[in-house]
């Protein structure tokens, strides 16, 4: 099956996007933030914007499930709002086997942010007695 070209320049655009995230995240200094979430609702308004071309979508998904999956395993608690925007608009269709992987890293995700509120307000309860 060949694809056609409009198919691939958002692919390769999508690549672009998340390899720039990557970098920022990890290797830039100073206010990161803003530039990532720029980045990563470009990556989102894609996804919608070929919600409707399930070949491009299909396409799109192992490279947004990197960025989804690093924001999840590294903690990014700060970017999880834009990485379950883009899990729902993923399995609105289907759900695919790489998905069923990122229910699990939400569930660990959830689960350490929960692990993480508990001690803090047993923390919060040893200092106030």
């Amino acid at each position: 099956m060949m694809v056609c070209e409009p198919v691939w320049i958002w692919i390769r655009f999508s690549c672009w996007i998340s390899l720039n995230y990557i970098c920022i995240i990890f290797y830039s200094s100073g206010e990161k933030t803003i530039v990532a979430m720029g980045l990563l609702n470009t990556m989102e308004t894609v996804l919608v914007v070929m919600d409707e071309q399930p070949e491009i979508s299909i396409k799109l998904e192992p490279i947004l499930l990197q960025v989804v999956s690093l924001i999840l395993e590294a903690t990014i608690m700060e970017f999880y709002e834009e990485a379950f925007s883009m899990v729902s608009s993923l399995t609105e269709k289907q759900i695919s086997p790489q998905m069923w992987q990122v229910f699990e890293a939400i569930y660990r995700s959830v689960d350490l942010i929960n692990s993480r509120t508990i001690l803090l307000n047993h923390t919060k309860l040893c200092s106030i007695t």
